[in-house]
């Protein structure tokens, strides 16, 4: 199946700073899709090319087969995009933005009419259809934000970080609207949440410095590869690293290993593995307690990924 959206080798500098370099990606139909990094990852950038904001140096956007640059206003059909800040006209009703909203969208009257009320419907804005939007509060505001994104019915729907400012309770209401919104399209998530990735997204694209670091599924990367050692007494960790199969070792603590096996070890791998480090125990009397499966956190894969290479 063709990709909604897909970048293409893309590549963007700055007054000859490169931002981007290679960036490859696509956006599915019935997915969400994390776009993750540090500040300075490029990730605004990344944004910014893939809603047409942008032109690449290098490279080509593609939505729905068509390129965003060569031919803007046919792509844009079919993006729909919330920044980081809401781009809302306060001084007006929610219902008299998201009119104007439709009718720039090339709404026809008719279908602006049933589509305001299928949007307030899906955001749950009813009750404030004649409220100014300056005196709602930041979670209605960011629902005013994705409904501006959807009343045109787009393929595809870029958010940018939508619960950053919400309370506990919003945050968990946004996430369930984008988890609704992906029926019907794909979804780009720019977060720094990475506990709401996890719940909600599909893939993870992650940024370092411009490049890509790590791009997979959610699915692949909660797949165990880690084990521990627990001893009862000091790990004997100078024995352990003799092991031909062993790629890593750190300490949790003075008798807790934590082991990378080499390459990307499969599930029968990792038995063998096991076995084979019980019985160096029973023969080496290494005072072997406990082995256990660890799963690796999002957080603990990013964190690994941007620290890598820093000296």
């Amino acid at each position: 199946m063709q990709p909604i959206v897909q970048a293409n080798n893309v590549c963007r500098h700055f007054h000859g700073h490169k931002v981007l370099h290679e960036l490859s990606l696509t956006i599915e139909r019935g997915e969400v899709l994390a776009l993750l990094g540090t500040n300075g990852a490029g990730k605004t950038t990344t944004l910014r090319l893939l809603t047409g904001e942008l032109t690449p140096n290098r490279g080509s956007v593609l939505v729905k087969n068509v390129d965003i640059n060569l031919h803007p206003e046919k792509a844009k059909q079919h993006l729909g995009y919330l920044p980081d800040t809401p781009p809302l006209y306060t001084d007006l009703t929610v219902d008299e933005f998201l009119t104007y909203v439709a009718r720039i969208r090339g709404t026809d009257k008719k279908q602006t009419k049933s589509r305001l009320k299928e949007v307030k419907t899906f955001c749950e804005l009813n009750n404030v259809s004649t409220r100014l939007i300056k005196k709602l509060s930041k979670g209605y505001q960011q629902r005013i934000g994705i409904a501006q994104a959807i009343i045109h019915k787009p393929h595809a729907v870029i958010l940018d970080e939508p619960t950053n400012g919400l309370d506990p309770t919003q945050m968990q209401e946004m996430r369930d609207l984008i988890l609704h919104l992906r029926k019907d399209a794909g979804i780009l998530l720019s977060t720094h949440q990475l506990g709401e990735v996890e719940q909600i997204c599909d893939r993870v694209h992650l940024l370092k410095q411009g490049q890509t670091v790590l791009s997979k599924k959610i699915s692949e990367l909660q797949q165990v590869n880690t084990i521990a050692l627990r001893f009862i007494k000091k790990a004997p960790i100078n024995d352990i690293q003799s092991n031909d199969e062993i790629g890593n070792i750190k300490f949790i603590d003075d008798n807790t290993l934590r082991i990378n096996p080499k390459g990307s070890p499969s599930h029968d791998h990792l038995d063998a593995l096991k076995n084979s480090l019980l019985a160096q125990s029973e023969a080496n009397n290494w005072g072997l307690v406990e082995i256990y499966d660890v799963h690796d956190t999002l957080e603990n894969i990013f964190i690994n990924e941007v620290l890598r290479d820093k000296a």
